[in-house]
Formats: structure tokens, C-alpha cells, sequence
């Protein structure tokens, strides 16, 4: 216990430094005292799982207000983006960022809390934080090159401001729920829920504009659910005392229990559960020792943060590889038969994505117009050969979403792209040629390019924005292949990763088959895989579909580095995105014409 002790006081003493450093405004020992005091806290969190809960709710009375202020940002910072799944080390660069925003407004912020009359200054001062925190990081030359990134196109200071959308409202979003939740610069919020609750139910309700929130609502607004993020001060009305707590859903209760500590001066050894009916309203946050509190909690409390998502920065081969659920959700979908399939997408403990989206597929093709409910139902519609690439597409999607970092929204942009082009081609070429299951041609094209994207130095240079440019006369010769877009020497890293990934996910060998195809003429000049499966037959069988990856790769390239592509706008509608690739495809195979028709798009930004 004495280790977890000095965790807490290492992070006591790291928020200290972090504040004097501030206060001075201290611009060369910034960013050791900030990298320093978010180190100490993911330390501090790792012995002490209740350190976040207590941070988020309580002023600690070993720190001064500013100290706590500091110490609440990066608690803030990172329960949010460890909630949105963000990698620990964009984590960090994202919290990096939040506290410079909040070192260029240090000084007004310590004006306006010392004398409330000048909070109108401080208000005054907030449309300019973001760039002064960028000038201050471009000047200090930030090594933290991502964080540096970020805060220029937050400031707009960036022609590529229009990219990294969600990064960057995660970002306002942490600094904004902290000035809020603190500073009383609108009006009085108890917890950082309210705080958080307050800015995506009106977006104009922020102390610094945050432009790109509308467009991820959807994303954020699970952070507001009293379960998922901080708990709360009450008062317990019965025996009329403060309480600490945090509620707990109870399976077959409507209202389920509080988890309370108490604050009273007998502390309780353990943690009670009260009824939600028994608490009389919520109280603004106490001062309180946090370290006298943490010594009354268990080490062996269940703590809602151990049940997070736990992110790694695993650039390793096989980051997008199958979860454990899916190799019974593959044997039973191997089986061909409805009631089975239709009884392990019901099963209770399954995520639901898989059930969601069979069903939001299957209603999308109904003739007549109504929602598909019954899972039995959508397999009988689509029939149950293509409830295979369909469940699988979904499942890659959501393995692909877990890793968030910055830029990883361009990405999946782009990965989109990629398949929106394959099954759009594969849409125009099926009309008049035989080709099986275009549902699994999706599905290839994305095992293809998720496979590309585990590879670092090409995942860095799809998140670039620096157009690259090759030879027109070898374009015009032959497709540009993705690897040699994203910087590769040769496709032996990428042919290596792909195979491994359609095994992990149980990918028919017709399929994997198929990949090899794509891969042998990338591979001609290596000897490290013998195609035995690639004999004339099943050449022969693959011609097609192979030619439609090629395609998919020579209009990609071109989308993704034209220079006539205005950098003005982030990103089209479904609908206009599949006009536009549907128009590109049927006009003509000749690079040419592709070129001509480019011309006429108004993509958001040159994706490379």
C-alpha cells in the first residue's frame, strides 16, 4: 500500500511543478512539467483505480485551486479519450494540447478566479486560446509533433485545418467540459457531467467554439450517461451526509443502486450501495484529502475504469485481427443453416453491432420499404450466403473503429473510399459479367487495406496530407499500387499481413485465394510465397475480380492525389460520395477521362 501511497504523492508533487510553471508561464520547462504530470497520473491510475473517480468529483485539500485545475484537465483528458478509444500514445497528445490551450489562458484564468469581476476578460480572451497555444508550441518547438498538428488546425493555422475533426473536438471538448465544470464562466455546474451534457445538447453552449461538434453527436453523446464517465456529490436523505457516488445498472431494475462513499469524518472501510431514490440532490464539488480517502477504499473495489477498453499502440502485423466471438459467429455461419445462425446473432453477451447491421442491411434491400427486426427474417431476405461478407463487413468495421488516434478519421475515410470504389465497380461489372458475391469483394478490398494500414510507415503516410507524385507516363501504363502510394518498397510486408488476416478471420480459401491473385503481379520479382493455387483454372476464375481491385487502385490514387481537388471541405454525404464513384466508373476505363471527370469533384482535402 505504501507503493500506491507514492504514486499518489509523485502525482501530488507533479501537478505542483505543472502549476508554478504555469503561473510563470514558464515556456521552456512546459513541456517536460506537463508530459511530466500526465506520466504521473496514468502511473497513479494504474496502482490506484479509484484515483480517477476521486479526481474527477473532489477538489483535493492537498493542492491549491489552480493545482486542482491542472490536475482535473488531465484526469478530464484522459477519461474522455480512453473512453472514446483512443491509442494511449494520441491519448497523450491529445492531453498535451488541452493543457497548452490552457497554459495560453493561464494568466486571465488566474485574474478572473482571483477577481470574478474580470471573468468578462477571460471570456474575451477564449476565441484567441487556441492560437496562442500554437504559437506558444510552434515557438517552445514542441516535440510532441502530433499535438503541435493539432493545434494548428484547431487555430486554422493549418491549409489541412479541415482534417482531424474528431481529434480536434475531443480536444475543446476536454478543455471546455474543464473550464465550465470550474470557472462558472456561464453559469453555475456541479460535475463534469453537467458540463458535458450542457455542450451537446447546444453546441453553442462552449467557452471555446467548437466548430466540428455537431458532426460527431452521435459519437459523444454516450459520454453523458450518468454510467459512463464520473459520479457525483450528493446528499443522502436520510441520514443527511455527503456521499460520493456512482451509479450501478442492476439487470431487471429500472433504477438501480448508487455505489456511495462517505464523506462524513468516520469514513466507511467499504464502499454501501443506496437506493437512487434515497439521495436528495446533487452538491457541488468538496474539498476534501484525497489520500485520506484513498486509504479507505479497497484495493480489491471493482472500479468502472478496470472495465474499459484497454488501448495499446499495437502497430504489430495483426492490430486488426478477428476478436474472440467471431470464430463461433464464423463455424456457425459456415453451417448454412438459418435457425442456428439466427439463434448466436440473438445470443445474449454478443455485441450487438453484428445483430444491428445484418438487420440494417437487410431493411435497406426490402422491397417493401419497412424495418427489418427479426433476425430470421433478414437471413431468409438476403439469403444466407451473403449473411457471411455482410456480418464480417461489420465486424471489420467496429475491430477497425477500436483503435483511435490522431488522424485515424482520415483513414477510415479513406479505407471507406477504397471499398465504396471496389463494390462500386464490382456493381457495374456484375451487370454484364460473372462475378460471385460482391458482398466478399467488399470484403476483400477491406481486409486489403486494413492490412496496408497496419504497416506503420504507410499508415504514417496516408495521415500525411503531402501529395505525391509519380510519373504520368508509367500511370498511364499501369495502376499505381497502393503500397507504392503509401511510400513501400515492394508488397511482401503487406501480402504477408493480408493472408494473416484473412485466416484470423476465417475468409473462404475461394477468397484467400483471390488475394493471391491480386498480390502475384506486386510479387513478381520475390520468391517468398509459391502460388501452387494459382493455376490457369483459377486464374481464370479470378481475371475479373483482380482487374476490379486494379481499377479500384488506379481511381483511388487518383482521388487521393489530385491537385485539382479543393482541400475545402472535410467530407461529402454517403449519397453524393456513391454518385460521384458510380459517374467515375461507368465513364470510361482510360485514365484520361478519370483525370477529366476529377476534375469536376470537390472532395474535402487531397487525402494523401
Amino acid at each position: 500500500m505504501n507503493t500506491n501511497r507514492d504514486e499518489y504523492l509523485h502525482l501530488i508533487q507533479a501537478a505542483k511543478k505543472c502549476q508554478l510553471v504555469f503561473i510563470k508561464q514558464d515556456t521552456a520547462q512546459f513541456e517536460s512539467a506537463a508530459t511530466s504530470l500526465i506520466a504521473s497520473y496514468q502511473q497513479c491510475k494504474s496502482a490506484l483505480p479509484n484515483v480517477e473517480w476521486l479526481t474527477l468529483n473532489l477538489f483535493d485539500s492537498q493542492l491549491d485551486y489552480f493545482s486542482n485545475l491542472l490536475l482535473k484537465q488531465v484526469a478530464i483528458s484522459s477519461r474522455i479519450n480512453s473512453q472514446l478509444s483512443y491509442q494511449p500514445s494520441a491519448s497523450n497528445s491529445n492531453n498535451l494540447a488541452s493543457l497548452l490551450v490552457l497554459f495560453a489562458l493561464f494568466p486571465v484564468i488566474v485574474t478572473a478566479k482571483k477577481q470574478p469581476s474580470e471573468i468578462p476578460l477571460l471570456k474575451k480572451h477564449l476565441s484567441s486560446a487556441s492560437t496562442k497555444a500554437f504559437v506558444i508550441g510552434k515557438h517552445i518547438k514542441l516535440s510532441d509533433q502530433d499535438s503541435l498538428k493539432l493545434l494548428s488546425q484547431i487555430a486554422r493555422k493549418n491549409r489541412y485545418h479541415c482534417t482531424n475533426q474528431f481529434s480536434q473536438t475531443t480536444v475543446l471538448l476536454c478543455v471546455n467540459s474543464n473550464l465550465l465544470a470550474h470557472l462558472g464562466l456561464f453559469q453555475p455546474i456541479s460535475n463534469i457531467n453537467s458540463a458535458l451534457s450542457k455542450q451537446l445538447a447546444s453546441c453553442r453552449f462552449s467557452a471555446i467554439h467548437n466548430p466540428w461538434l455537431a458532426n460527431f453527436l452521435p459519437e459523444f453523446l454516450p459520454l453523458v450517461s450518468i454510467s459512463t464517465l464520473t459520479g457525483s456529490v450528493a446528499i443522502d436523505k436520510n441520514k443527511r451526509k455527503l456521499l460520493l457516488v456512482e451509479y450501478q445498472n442492476i439487470e431487471g431494475s429500472n433504477n438501480g443502486q448508487w455505489l456511495c462513499l462517505s464523506l462524513s469524518e468516520k469514513l466507511s472501510e467499504q464502499l454501501e450501495y443506496i437506493n437512487a431514490a434515497d439521495l436528495r440532490v446533487l452538491a457541488p464539488q468538496q474539498k476534501i484529502s484525497v489520500s485520506k480517502l484513498l486509504s479507505h477504499l479497497s484495493s480489491n473495489t471493482e472500479n468502472k475504469t478496470s472495465t474499459q477498453t484497454k488501448c495499446s499502440d499495437n502497430n504489430t502485423a495483426l492490430k486488426y485481427q478477428a476478436p474472440d466471438e467471431w470464430r463461433t459467429i464464423a463455424q456457425t455461419l459456415l453451417l448454412n443453416n438459418a435457425d442456428k445462425l439466427a439463434n448466436t446473432l440473438n445470443k445474449p453477451g454478443l455485441p450487438e453491432q453484428y445483430k444491428t447491421n445484418l438487420l440494417q442491411y437487410a431493411s435497406e434491400l426490402s422491397r417493401e420499404n419497412v424495418a427489418i427486426t427479426d433476425v430470421k427474417h433478414a437471413i431468409n431476405l438476403l439469403g444466407i450466403e451473403r449473411v457471411y461478407p455482410i456480418t464480417l463487413t461489420s465486424a471489420l468495421k467496429a475491430r477497425a473503429a477500436e483503435f483511435r488516434y490522431n488522424s485515424s478519421d482520415l483513414i477510415q475515410y479513406k479505407s471507406e473510399l477504397f471499398c465504396q470504389l471496389v463494390s462500386g465497380h464490382t456493381k457495374v461489372t456484375a451487370a454484364h459479367r460473372s462475378i460471385t458475391s460482391p458482398e466478399f469483394m467488399s470484403v476483400v478490398s477491406r481486409l486489403i487495406f486494413l492490412a496496408l494500414m497496419s504497416i506503420p510507415k504507410a499508415n504514417f503516410a496516408a495521415a500525411s496530407q503531402t501529395n505525391i507524385n509519380h510519373d504520368s507516363n508509367t500511370s498511364k501504363q499501369s495502376p499505381i499500387a497502393l503500397h507504392q502510394l503509401y511510400k513501400l518498397s515492394n508488397a511482401t510486408t503487406w501480402y504477408k499481413i493480408t493472408i494473416a488476416l484473412a485466416q484470423k478471420w476465417y475468409l473462404p480459401n475461394y477468397h484467400q485465394s483471390l488475394i493471391k491473385a491480386f498480390f502475384k503481379p506486386l510479387l513478381a520479382n520475390s520468391d517468398i510465397v509459391q502460388h501452387s493455387d494459382t493455376k490457369n483454372k483459377n486464374r481464370e476464375k479470378h481475371v475479373e475480380e483482380v482487374k476490379i481491385l486494379q481499377q479500384a487502385s488506379l481511381i483511388f490514387s487518383e482521388l487521393t492525389q489530385s491537385n485539382s481537388v479543393s482541400p475545402t471541405y472535410l467530407m461529402q454525404s454517403a449519397e453524393t460520395t456513391s454518385s460521384t464513384i458510380d459517374n467515375l466508373l461507368q465513364a470510361t476505363d482510360k485514365r484520361e477521362a478519370n483525370h477529366d471527370f476529377l476534375k469536376q469533384l470537390h472532395l474535402y482535402t487531397p487525402l494523401c
